[in-house]
């Protein structure tokens, strides 16, 4: 028993890039079984929670870096936003969806590792597999969490990189909300102008004597300010 005891000692001190948080649950029958969640356990319950630190830290993450303009953590690109002023709604579009994945990527890759601990462990304290199956699952182990924490760095500096956006991302919305205001402004004005100059547009309806005549004197008289209306809305419809 102490042999497989320190057994599974080596085997997680051997693993000094795995997640690094693992709760090891201990039931009433002595199941023992290991997760990245912690459990929630009822305060009656005989049900035996411990914590195993495996030495990583939660906040290991990759650092920024740059390249033609474009911002990376590790192989993740960040978001960026062009010097188009109404680019800024997909700017914001892409941030949230990308944080979004970006935690759901994180979380199972926390729940992989945790997984993959959790049956190495068992191979390690297994009598059935001879010490050279051990050792290969060891070194195979060693090379997927070496690829994992990589991504699990990448994720952690990308998610970090989009909660330091909040506060750029609120100002955006914030402009963004003023110039819509702004540009509904002139709209009323420009129609407020065909209206002054123009009257109101007549109502199609061919059975009247002279709407044709009525219709073509409108439109003309009112092309010009139409045109302009029409920009606004581009530029509203752009703004989202």
């Amino acid at each position: 028993m102490k042999i497989k005891f320190l057994l599974t000692i080596l085997f997680v001190s051997f693993l000094p890039y795995t997640y690094a948080q693992v709760y090891k649950t201990i039931d009433k029958n002595g199941k023992v079984t290991f997760s990245s969640i912690e459990p929630t356990i009822d305060k009656n319950s005989t049900t035996k929670v411990e914590e195993l630190d495996l030495g990583i830290s939660h906040n290991a993450m990759t650092t920024i870096s740059s390249n033609l303009n474009e911002k990376y953590c590790g192989e993740i690109k960040l978001p960026s936003q062009s010097e188009n002023s109404y680019s800024s709604k997909y700017f914001i579009k892409n941030v949230t969806r990308s944080t979004k994945n970006w935690k759901a990527s994180l979380i199972r890759l926390n729940e992989r590792i945790a997984y993959n601990t959790q049956k190495s462990i068992k191979v390690t304290k297994s009598r059935y597999y001879n010490s050279t199956y051990k050792n290969q699952l060891n070194n195979s182990q060693r090379k997927n969490t070496d690829s994992n924490l990589k991504k699990m760095r990448d994720l952690r500096c990308a998610i970090n990189w989009s909660e330091k956006q909040n506060s750029f991302i609120s100002e955006l919305k914030a402009s963004k909300k003023s110039e819509n205001f702004r540009l509904l402004e002139i709209k009323t004005k420009l129609e407020s102008n065909i209206t002054a100059r123009c009257g109101d547009e007549p109502i199609y309806d061919p059975t009247l004597k002279k709407n044709k005549e009525q219709r073509k004197r409108w439109s003309t008289c009112s092309r010009s300010k139409r045109n302009e209306i029409k920009k606004i809305d581009r530029q509203l419809r752009a703004l989202g």
